[in-house]
């Protein structure tokens, strides 16, 4: 019986919105050192008074309930109006809402324990972030230069203009990189029938939210984004309103550089080849590439701020004014095209040009209209 109302008490814990403790250290993508420019009370739900009050209520209610169905039917009134009760005694202001801005004007918001020494405006912290979420924030000198670190992209995130997904009725998280803290991107989305929602965290905070729809045929949106991370997280939450047996959604996510902006109109070159060098140069801050053509005649080596997941992978891009290379164009052809230690020796690689064609004349933009 003590262990049913143990158990009651704990799903009601999780009815009222448990959540993870936040400002806790974990492996972190990026650093930074910014300033406290804003300060608020919050609240970190504990439930400890839930809980308890929970556990006191169905123990009374069982001892007063009578017959034994009564027992189990006052076991878990009692439980369900301890639960309320307590939860009036849970800590509240317990916590700190922090506004911090660092260079660039870029701001984001933490929520911190209250700790003995409280967060001001004007104080100087250094806080990390994980998969769009701030971490580990704590108090450092007031002389300490605003600045931050170099971003690292994380193992599971997919390249933009890579990820494209579709599922049923199992939520999903997918990481995706994007190569800049700032810019703006495209979704596209279908959600048919069946009403799914899509949403988009960026530091911390949900930058587009499709709410919960049925599109019957692609739609788009341009989002831009300006912050920390260097990723997004995009969560779908599957057949939202419940109402539907079975459900469908898919997504793209698609970047374009600022190179081909900046080059529209002008005539682009399409290369194809192996990508048999990626060195990161510390001095710069940037990745220097070198891709080897299909015949071994050509190659070229470029630079870029975007950490690219294809060493020794076969990919196609365009070029545009001789080594100018249009990053956001880059497609995946074939994985591990070089073996082991091979990627020294001559690449003789053997392509099919017409696939290649194809997907030249596949325009995306096609498929899809816009969501607004």
């Amino acid at each position: 019986m003590i262990r049913s109302i143990v158990w009651i008490s704990i799903i009601l814990s999780f009815f009222t919105g448990c959540v993870p403790q936040p400002n806790t250290p974990s492996k972190s993508q990026i650093q930074c050192v910014a300033e406290v420019i804003k300060v608020e009370d919050a609240t970190i739900k504990n439930y400890v008074g839930t809980v308890l009050g929970g556990v006191t209520g169905g123990i009374i209610g069982y001892q007063i309930g009578g017959t034994k169905k009564d027992n189990q039917i006052a076991a878990t009134v009692g439980a369900v109006g301890g639960a309320f009760i307590g939860s009036m005694f849970d800590e509240k202001d317990n916590a700190q809402k922090l506004t911090i801005k660092a260079d660039r004007d870029r701001q984001i918001e933490a929520i911190v324990k209250k700790q003995e020494r409280l967060f001001q405006v004007g104080d100087r912290v250094e806080f990390s972030m994980l998969n769009n979420e701030v971490t580990d924030v704590k108090l450092v000198e007031a002389t300490k230069q605003i600045m931050c670190g170099r971003f690292k992209p994380s193992s599971i995130a997919k390249q933009c203009n890579e990820l494209a997904k579709a599922g049923g009725n199992s939520a999903e998280s997918h990481q995706v990189y994007l190569g800049d803290s700032q810019g703006e991107f495209i979704l596209q989305l279908q959600t048919f029938s069946a009403k799914d929602q899509i949403f988009v965290i960026h530091d911390n905070k949900v930058i587009f939210d499709t709410g919960c729809i049925g599109t019957n045929g692609w739609k788009e949106a341009k989002i831009p984004y300006n912050g920390f991370s260097e990723e997004l997280t995009i969560n779908v939450n599957p057949n939202c309103l419940k109402s539907e047996p079975s459900t469908q959604w898919e997504f793209k996510v698609l970047c374009e550089s600022k190179a081909s902006q900046n080059t529209k109109g002008i005539k682009a070159k399409k290369f194809v080849g192996v990508m048999t060098q990626r060195d990161y140069d510390n001095a710069t801050n940037t990745w220097k590439y070198k891709v080897v053509s299909q015949n071994n005649k050509e190659s070229i080596e470029f630079d870029s701020s975007t950490k690219i997941m294809y060493k020794n992978d076969l990919i196609s891009f365009n070029v545009l004014n001789k080594n100018d290379v249009d990053v956001s164009s880059i497609v995946l052809l074939q994985r591990n095209y070089i073996e082991g230690e091979t990627k020294n020796n001559s690449v003789n690689l053997a392509t099919n040009q017409e696939e290649i064609k194809k997907e030249e004349e596949v325009k995306t933009t096609n498929l899809a209209e816009s969501l607004f």
